[in-house]
């Protein structure tokens, strides 16, 4: 039982710290994702190790980043606008290469519209989370 449960607990830190290393990657490639896998090592950390989970929310570079959702569901207003810009972009490409791929067609209409689709409720979701400090004041009004 107990060598089950520090299995768990050393499969649960090393995903986090792949993710944590994809997530700091995303930080200076504009395509790769950062937050939602840094939030993924933020999960992984929190059920396996207290002080990872810690050293995560605290880190100067990484831990803005998910540390207002942790915290209250929230982004900055700054994650906001960069997590849609990027997100329309990379929709954007994708739809593009559908069309280059597969030409004009039902099928590549059909996916650029389910992308479409997609794109906009990600876009509403992240729109509607409140919005937290980047720096620890308050958010102008």
């Amino acid at each position: 039982m107990m060598a089950e449960r520090r299995a768990t607990r050393v499969a649960l830190n090393a995903a986090g710290f792949v993710f944590v290393g994809i997530g700091a990657v995303g930080i200076v490639v504009p395509v790769v994702p950062t937050t939602p896998f840094l939030l993924l090592a933020s999960a992984c950390f929190l059920r396996a190790s207290p002080r990872l989970h810690r050293w995560l929310l605290h880190h100067p570079r990484l831990g803005p980043y998910v540390a207002g959702y942790v915290g209250g569901g929230g982004l900055s207003a700054r994650a906001k606008r960069r997590s849609i810009a990027a997100l329309w972009i990379a929709i954007g490409i994708s739809t593009l290469l559908v069309f280059l791929r597969l030409g004009v067609n039902r099928a590549s209409v059909g996916t650029a519209l389910l992308l479409l689709v997609v794109a906009a409720l990600v876009t509403r979701y992240i729109h509607r989370r409140p919005i937290v400090p980047e720096d620890g004041l308050p958010p102008r009004v």
